[in-house]
């Protein structure tokens, strides 16, 4: 018998808590017949499901959980008005007040019996119904010296019970004013359940929705502190992730406060305000809100029609976009995530400006550069350029076309008078992007220089601010000089280079940035205008003194033969420059997952691996000013390291795949053991740190080019720079290069390849004993030769005994290779694959050179041999090697007078031209052999071609060209060739100021 009433009342008290009120009259029956002495709980249950019986016909709704009234109306809700449904007419429930209250009065506040006990109960669903008709006096007053037992309501439907009545009066509280004791009330039933979560049910989950939906909004109505307020989203959030009965809970108050939120941390972290441990778990609680409110979107897609869906669309992805920029994006796996849905919402919504900027935006993010451009082109269509198309169709950057292009786009702005301003901020931000899309990842200089003036003739037409018009014109100054070095017109790339400097000035003079200034210095000293060059670049670092690239730039200034006792204040700038960077600490931790771009301050994979590479480029100019000062011989003890360099970078990068190797993949590695210690002292070998700081400018005239051939350009122009990632560099181990057995079946199958013959005919045609000497000791030390560390820490030469094996095999290393940046391969990694094996090709290119000026054929021989099996792992085809080639067969042969030679490296020459016609230092190499054959037609014929295109400031072909006049007798005309080969010979760096990056931030 006990048990059945110990059943009995359980069985009651699941049914309350379920909210199965059919049930409740047959289960209060069974529960009297097995408590007959008891008399208040059956009544009251009855009554209660009677109650909700009413309350639903009187509401008209078939909603079992919609107490209060529908979901609907929730949907405008703001903190400022919450919506309530109108209260009932007191008459119709006026029959279960007076039963309530026949029930709870006379009772005993002891609390002995358990219909005293119930009786309390009571008094809360009085409370309910007094506040179900708007009497908000009398609610608070039923609740009033409310007497409960503590364990009868801290489970089940007492618990129930306890969280309704809190919800009650905070909401009476709300409707009083009385808004500090209404947050104290809802605080409450929050604190009762975080303390009972092990006790579920859909009527607690119900009422504790309404507490923190109401506490939720009210403390953002009156401002109250963080904590207090995030504590309520958290909970919401909570509840809503757990396994709660909260599934039933409605969607659009979940809208309400999951757009909330998201508004909220948005301006808590625009005002500085922390919320969070780390930024990482600040960015990770704005992802939970996010991914929350997509689930939400898809649900609602199934009772909301089209126009509704659309809106919501547009909403979610405003909401999304705002609060990241702000707080961060986070990891790319996310990024993609929020891109799916990008592509869901442009379905449901027709020609969204929005939807379209932020799917743009979001694919040049993740690195997805082809589809960003059909996305910019929808865009720039839906904004009414509609003839932008035809202004990438045209030859030259025509200015009147943009202009009105960018008319007819202000025309279709200002016809959106609500959000014509959004538009036009979108519009000038999606712009801005494509420069640097096309200018930058794409070398499209034209199409980028196109962009950038429609942004700027958006800006001066509309008159936005100073700091948009400054923004504008640093990305048309950037996009011109592009433009310029791609230009091989002499007249049009002049004004494109007075046009990008001009830009860049105007751009200076708006905001004072290191950015701009950098880039004017850059564009300055391109033009050959050093001085102005040195003062724009000092001005530059001033503002920012850890951009590596800066002082990269004011170093090849110095190392001009202009200043030809400047040599060591280079290489000291050099060594401050990664001393101001931290580049080797910056390298030594970089994150496994980053977007490839970012406009909101973030880290992303490009910059690190531009970080890189710009560390790897400097590692070369030391090098190079390092030989001007001391010799080829004492700089080729550092070869190893700076293949070492480049093989760890490739492996911290994600970049080693088996392919990226310094290893010669036909030799068996040599061994070569080099500790993080040793790499220090190497690279301070080349640092050379007991220099002076030079002063910070220079002086320097402007060459002018000779009658029609004046014009302002560049050659070799890095336009096409893509950005390098980084490596761990705080323990720089030599890395073994990777196994490549698939290099000998990629050389016999590949139809570029250079003729292995080649090779053999420079080896043997060699009879001086000389080289004999140097190739007989090479051989003894091509067995298990290794580089020691006082040949890295010397810099006096290496011996002649030195091979070229035992100089740059790379050796074993422990470093694990890093989880690569992306797990997935898109258009900015296989950029970045071929940038670095281009790099690599650079290094023994570079390494080449210096054996040519040491004398050592046969160790450059082999070095441009390396070079060529990069080309085939790398699937290239570099005019840079073939030229190299040339060169080390004309050495040959101008030492052993064999004219086979000549002849192979004339055909190497012509490769080369095949792959890039306007390959200026094959033109002027081919044109110098051609002059000592005597055939002067064929050499000024190359000469023109090189200094009417991208030669136009190359110092040996105007002299060479002026050789060609004087054999012709125009000793004027071979003058003032001689004289602007002078000018330009004084001005020109060591290595060519075009590699140093664009479009910096």
């Amino acid at each position: 018998m006990e048990t059945k009433a110990v059943q009995a009342a359980a069985d009651l008290d699941s049914a309350r808590c379920r909210g199965n009120w059919a049930a409740i009259p047959d289960l209060a029956r069974r529960y009297k017949k097995y408590h007959p002495d008891e008399s208040v709980l059956d009544a009251v249950a009855c009554i209660e499901a009677e109650l909700f019986d009413q309350l639903q016909r009187a509401r008209n709704s078939n909603n079992r959980q919609s107490f209060s009234g529908t979901d609907a109306g929730h949907q405008q809700d703001t903190p400022d008005n919450i919506y309530t449904p109108s209260p009932i007419p007191p008459e119709k429930l006026k029959t279960f007040i007076q039963r309530l209250q026949d029930i709870t009065s006379n009772r005993n506040q002891d609390l002995e019996t358990p219909d005293d006990r119930q009786a309390q109960f009571a008094k809360i669903i009085l409370s309910r119904v007094y506040y179900e008709t708007g009497q908000y006096d009398k609610s608070l007053e039923a609740l009033q010296n409310l007497a409960l037992n503590i364990n009868d309501a801290t489970s089940g439907y007492g618990l129930v019970l306890l969280v309704q009545a809190r919800t009650i009066k905070g909401i009476c509280y709300e409707k009083q004013g009385n808004i500090s004791a209404a947050t104290d009330a809802f605080g409450a039933a929050w604190d009762i359940v975080e303390q009972h979560l092990d006790q579920k049910s859909e009527m607690l989950a119900w009422w504790i929705e309404q507490s923190l939906y109401y506490g939720t909004l009210l403390r953002l109505r009156t401002g109250a502190p963080p904590q207090k307020t995030l504590r309520m989203m958290r909970a919401y959030t909570r509840l809503v992730g757990s396994h709660w009965p909260s599934q039933q809970w409605r969607l659009n108050k979940q809208w309400i406060i999951f757009r909330s939120y998201a508004s909220y941390l948005t301006k808590l972290s625009a005002g500085n305000v922390t919320f969070a441990s780390s930024p990482q778990q600040a960015v990770s609680e704005l992802c939970q809100i996010t991914e929350t409110m997509r689930v939400l979107f898809r649900a609602f897609q199934s009772t909301s029609t089209k126009k509704q869906i659309s809106a919501r669309a547009i909403e979610l992805a405003d909401i999304t976009v705002t609060a990241h920029d702000t707080i961060g994006w986070g990891d790319p796996v996310y990024i993609r995530q929020f891109l799916h849905f990008l592509y869901q919402a442009k379905e449901h919504t027709f020609n969204s400006p929005s939807i379209t900027c932020y799917l743009f935006f979001t694919l040049v993010r993740v690195g997805q550069f082809d589809e960003a451009r059909y996305a910019f082109n929808s865009f720039m269509m839906l904004c009414g350029a509609s003839d932008f198309a035809k202004l990438l169709e045209s030859d030259n950057v025509d200015a009147r076309e943009i202009s009105t292009c960018a008319t007819v786009i202000c025309k279709r702005m200002s016809i959106l008078k609500d959000s014509w301003a959004e538009i036009r901020d979108k519009t000038i931000q999606v712009l801005l992007a494509g420069v640097t899309l096309y200018g930058h990842h794409y070398a499209d200089g034209k199409t980028a220089a196109i962009m950038a003036e429609l942004a700027v003739e958006i800006v001066e037409q509309m008159d936005m601010g100073k700091a948009t018009q400054a923004t504008c014109y640093h990305s048309c100054g950037v996009a011109h000089g592009v433009l310029a070095s791609q230009c091989d017109s002499p007249d049009t790339r002049s004004d494109y280079h007075k046009r990008s400097i001009e830009c860049l000035k105007r751009a200076t003079d708006y905001q004072d940035s290191w950015q701009s200034w950098y880039e004017l210095a850059l564009q300055q000293a391109v033009v050959r205008d050093l001085q102005s060059a040195a003062s724009s670049i000092t001005r530059s670092v001033q503002l920012r003194k850890d951009h590596l690239p800066s002082w990269h730039l004011l170093a090849l200034i110095y190392s001009c033969n202009q200043h030809q006792d400047k040599t060591t204040e280079a290489l000291q700038l050099l060594e401050t420059g990664i001393e101001q960077s931290k580049v080797l600490t910056i390298l030594g931790d970089i994150p496994s997952e980053l977007p490839v771009e970012s406009w909101t301050g973030e880290k992303t994979s490009s910059e690190y691996f531009h970080l890189a590479e710009s560390y790897l480029e400097l590692s070369m100019s030391q090098i190079q000013l390092l030989e001007k000062l001391e010799g080829p011989e004492a700089v080729l003890g550092l070869f190893p390291e700076l293949f070492t360099l480049h093989s760890k970078l490739s492996a911290d990068l994600g970049l080693q795949d088996g392919s990226i190797s310094s290893q010669n993949g036909s030799r068996k590695s040599s061994a070569v053991s080099t500790s993080t210690e040793e790499s220090t002292t190497a690279s301070a070998a080349m640092r050379k740190p007991s220099y002076d700081r030079p002063r910070a400018n220079s002086a320097a005239s402007s060459p002018v080019p000779p009658r029609r051939m004046r014009s302002s350009s560049s050659d070799d122009a890095r336009s096409d720079r893509k950005p390098a990632t980084a490596a761990s560099m705080s323990d720089l181990h030599p890395t073994r290069g990777l196994n490549r057995e698939g290099s000998k079946s990629l050389r016999k199958k590949s139809i570029h390849l250079i003729d292995v013959g080649f090779a053999r005919r420079i080896g043997s045609s060699s009879n001086n004993s000389q080289g004999s000497s140097r190739k007989n000791s090479s051989s003894t030390l091509l067995e298990g030769s290794t580089t020691t560390t006082s040949s890295l820490r010397r810099s006096s030469s290496v011996t002649t005994e030195s091979s070229m094996l035992s100089l740059f095999a790379p050796s074993p290393s422990s470093a694990q290779v890093k989880t690569s940046l992306f797990r997935s391969t898109n258009i900015f990694i296989n950029q970045q694959r071929e940038r670095w094996y281009q790099l690599l090709i650079k290094l023994w290119l570079l390494s080449t050179t210096t054996f040519i000026h040491a004398g050592r054929i046969e160790e450059a021989t082999k070095a441009v041999m390396e070079a060529e099996e990069q080309l085939l792992l790398g699937q290239l085809n570099d005019a840079n090697v073939w030229h190299q080639l040339g060169v080390v067969c004309i050495k040959k042969a101008d030492e052993t007078k064999v004219q086979d030679l000549r002849e192979t490296g004339l055909d190497a020459f012509k490769k080369a031209l095949a792959i890039n016609p306007d390959h200026v230092n094959t033109l002027v190499d081919m044109a110098r052999c051609f002059i000592d054959m005597e055939e002067w037609e064929l050499a000024e014929s190359h000469l023109d071609r090189a200094t009417q295109g991208y030669g136009w400031d190359h110092a040996e072909a105007w002299y060479l060209i002026g050789v060609c006049h004087r054999q012709r007798q125009d000793m004027q005309r071979a003058k003032e060739c001689f004289a602007y080969a002078l000018e330009l010979s004084e001005t020109s760096p060591l290595q060519p100021f075009t590699l140093l990056p664009r479009f910096v931030n």
